[in-house]
């Protein structure tokens, strides 16, 4: 992570108040989703929770207590329970439109930026590696982030800390993920592992070192910064108390046997781990931006997933305003190290052997035409 991604991340969000899109149908994994989205909740911040509604006007059958007029009593009930500040939004799902598009309209259209969903809905789940079509379709198509709530994540703890494993690969993506995971999500009792997978069993170690010196100076900066949030009494709660105050976390290379695959090792350490919430950062939506591993993750891990989207790599600069996570506009990370304008080391060699090898390609197949 370059030394200077919070600065960029603080350019980006000059307003850290978040909207937060909780997808409810009244199935319990609803309300769980809920529960989650109340923990990222900040009063003091200025945050605000959407809670978001398809209904279906074809399904005349469906029982009194799931029509949205009741839906929506209930939920602002539950919000009010919880001691957040909700309001209900609810779209009818048009002609050809499906429930999934239909969702992901209404959050965009109330600006959410981070949108929790049920890895399944009333339908029950199906399979422990299968998501729902609407967690699912949010994970790759939503311009926002998005939580995944499972119904077997570990509970949190007594005071209501959560343990967060954020999967690192060193990307761009993953730093701005990261400053977003600890300026807008963690709470003072949380506590975060920084892990970086590698089939390198030698290397490794010796370059983890500067791999992790931001992210640590990152955590400690935090720890400081949540004491004082809790002293002046923006974190709410008894378990948020500035003599109570244990956010921090550690760092750890995690080997993966070459026989694996990459994300099969990372499962293995939340599992060892026992951890709340699995979090990576991948840059842009689509099915195409997901990934493999990011892919494999959000369907296997047993606990909640966190996917922060850097939107800028596929919206362009400029696109996201404040409040959202991981926000547009971000430059590479070799960017985000040089002053601006400066070309990276290496670029002009590197277009020399992209050129050689576009020549050598072009010079094969006249090759093979001729014969």
């Amino acid at each position: 992570m370059p030394l200077d991604a919070e600065a960029e991340w603080t350019r980006q969000h000059p307003d850290e108040r978040l909207i937060i899109g909780v997808a409810v149908d009244g199935s319990s994994i609803g309300d769980k989703a809920l529960a989650v989205a109340a923990g990222f909740y900040r009063e003091k911040r200025g945050d605000k929770i959407v809670l978001l509604h398809v209904s279906d006007a074809s399904k005349t059958w469906l029982p009194r207590h799931l029509t949205p007029r009741q839906l929506e009593t209930t939920y602002l009930g539950k919000a009010s329970e919880l001691h957040v500040r909700a309001e209900w939004a609810c779209a009818d799902k048009g002609s050809g439109q499906s429930t999934c598009e239909a969702l992901t309209a209404l959050a965009e259209a109330r600006a959410v930026a981070l949108l929790v969903v049920g890895s399944f809905g009333r339908k029950g789940e199906k399979s422990f590696d299968m998501l729902g079509t609407v967690s699912d379709y949010s994970l790759r198509e939503s311009h926002c982030s998005v939580c995944v709530v499972r119904s077997t994540s570990p509970p949190a703890a007594p005071d209501g800390g959560m343990d967060f494993l954020f999967a690192t690969d060193g990307s761009k993506a993953a730093a701005l993920a990261f400053v977003s995971l600890v300026r807008q999500l963690l709470r003072p009792s949380d506590k975060v592992l920084v892990a970086h997978a590698t089939y390198d069993h030698t290397a490794a170690a010796a370059a983890s070192g500067e791999l992790f010196a931001p992210y640590e100076a990152l955590m400690k900066k935090h720890k400081a910064r949540a004491r004082g949030l809790c002293a002046r009494g923006l974190f709410a709660g008894p378990a948020h108390s500035p003599t109570q105050s244990t956010v921090g976390g550690e760092c750890t290379t995690w080997h993966v046997a070459r026989e694996k695959r990459m994300s099969e090792g990372i499962l293995e350490l939340a599992a060892a781990r026992q951890v709340n919430v699995l979090a990576v950062g991948i840059s842009g939506y689509g099915k195409a931006k997901l990934g493999s591993v990011s892919e494999d993750l959000s369907l296997k891990v047993p606990c909640n997933t966190l996917v922060i989207k850097d939107r800028g790599d596929a919206q362009g600069p400029g696109s996201g305003a404040g409040g959202g996570l991981a926000g547009a506009g971000a430059r590479t990370l070799t960017g985000m190290l040089l002053p601006q304008g400066a070309k990276p080391p290496g670029s002009l060699e590197r277009k020399s052997l992209q050129a050689a090898d576009s020549k050598r390609a072009l010079q094969k197949m006249g090759s093979s035409n001729k014969g």
